[in-house]
């Protein structure tokens, strides 16, 4: 089996998010980690940002913590300057790929197009190099969404041209990449329909890197005043996509509502927003947490909820979405309640008794009062064996481990999909079509 190197490459400051420290750094960690035949010899990471970025002290300390949590991943801080084209980025990312990483080939894991288009640019010192696109979500469709425009056929003038540019990037990088991965069936056959993205573009959900115990469980009830009663929980923003206004609160107050010992809790880093939302649907501050947490702290919190909640309308954006939160919930033993028609989670959590769904979107309130009480009967009947389905369900198909091999294979036939594509000769790199489900440093900048 040939040998090879792995480098992910992230841009637009989104190493500085929870999500990202999670979906490339644990991610890269974990391949690091775990030695077998088909792991890559050395893996890093190349931040590319602008030099302003990388001279912040914050984000000096960032990359210092995020160095810490992924001890066997090499992180590059690597700056560019605008107005000289990103210079001297490029040349500074190149140097160090061949100082760090040597003449073996290497795949450029790149998350989303941006970082596709240097990935484009760096694969040119070694043209044995493959690049590999990982879409993470339907982003011309979610630009539009943050504009309150639902569908492109409702777009005009500015946001219709911001539109086709974005889908013209995206049938590019689709287009050139040695392989493509995303993270959901329905995201997949998107791509396949809008971009013209193979058929052999591979799944790989939003996986986490371990499962979560229940040793804080009863400190963090404690912390809350929660008793013996159902605690509901949400994590996450107040993004519009989230439906807080129209679909979570109404269900939380309805939940507070059927039963007396019911506790809700929000899990939120918008916390002064989510306060002002929460007061404006009149939930019952007693039994209403909101809480702001370090991202570390927040896996050990979602231990002390008895179910998760993921309330979403079935727009394009969220059919064809894979939230982070499905993973972290059952990982931390939270059974799922699923508006129906969300996209993004796993078709068999309700036979494996880890979770269920609930039909609110627009149903008057005694509508979504039964619906509550339903959801608070089956956490009273079924909490502990439901967690514990969450916790298998989590351990078979979203942890890195789990897709560990599928990634793997993935990046061997991206290279031999390269050396095909350039003329080369392929025997240093074997193709895998498998489809189941000591490097630490610092470079120049840093």
């Amino acid at each position: 089996m040939g040998e090879y190197n792995l480098i992910h490459v992230v841009t637009g400051g989104e190493f500085a998010t929870p999500l990202v420290a999670s979906q490339v750094f644990d991610h890269a960690q974990v391949q690091a980690e775990t030695r077998g035949p088909d792991s890559p010899r050395r893996v890093g990471v190349f931040v590319m940002e602008p030099m302003r970025t990388v001279l912040n002290g914050i984000h000096r300390t960032t990359i210092t913590n995020l160095r810490s949590r992924c001890p066997d991943v090499k992180i590059h801080f690597i700056g560019g300057i605008g107005r000289l084209n990103s210079w001297p980025a490029i040349t500074s990312a190149m140097r160090l790929r061949q100082f760090n990483y040597g003449n073996l080939p290497l795949v450029y894991h790149c998350r989303g197009e941006s970082a596709f288009s240097l990935g484009m640019k760096l694969r040119e010192s070694h043209r044995a190099d493959a690049v590999l696109l990982d879409v993470r979500g339907a982003w011309p469709m979610e630009l539009l969404y943050h504009r309150g425009i639902k569908e492109p056929s409702m777009a005009h003038g500015q946001d219709w041209e911001n539109y086709l540019e974005a889908m013209s990037t995206l049938r590019w990088a689709t287009r050139n990449a040695d392989a493509v991965t995303t993270v959901s069936q329905r995201l997949k056959e998107w791509l396949i329909e809008e971009t013209g993205a193979s058929e052999a573009t591979a799944v790989v959900p939003c996986c986490v890197k371990e499962i979560v115990d229940d040793g804080k469980r009863q400190s963090v009830r404690t912390r809350w005043g929660a008793g013996e009663g159902p605690v509901l929980l949400y994590s996450g923003t107040t993004a519009s996509y989230q439906h807080i206004e129209d679909l979570l609160l109404p269900f939380m107050r309805a939940a507070l509502e059927v039963a007396s010992d019911v506790r809700v809790i929000l899990l939120t880093p918008e916390s002064e927003k989510m306060c002002t939302l929460v007061k404006a649907a009149a939930l019952d501050s007693k039994r209403t947490v909101v809480e702001t947490l370090p991202q570390l702290m927040v896996r050990e919190a979602l231990t002390g909820a008895d179910a998760g909640l993921l309330l979403r309308l079935p727009t394009v954006v969220n059919l064809v979405s894979q939230p982070t939160k499905v993973g972290e919930y059952l990982a931390s033993g939270l059974p799922l309640v699923v508006e129906q028609g969300t996209g993004g989670v796993p078709s068999n959590f309700i036979h494996l008794g880890a979770g269920l769904t609930v039909a609110t979107a627009g149903q008057p309130p005694h509508e979504i009062q039964a619906e509550a009480r339903r959801v608070v009967e089956w956490v009273r009947q079924r909490g502990p064996e439901a967690r514990l389905a969450a916790r298998r369900l989590a351990a078979s198909d979203f942890t890195w481990s789990s897709v560990l091999q599928k990634a793997r294979g993935l990046y061997l036939n991206a290279l031999h999909k390269a050396l095909v594509k350039r003329g080369n000769r392929v025997e240093s790199v074997t193709s895998v079509t498998t489809v189941c489900p000591s490097n630490r440093g610092e470079d120049f900048v840093s």
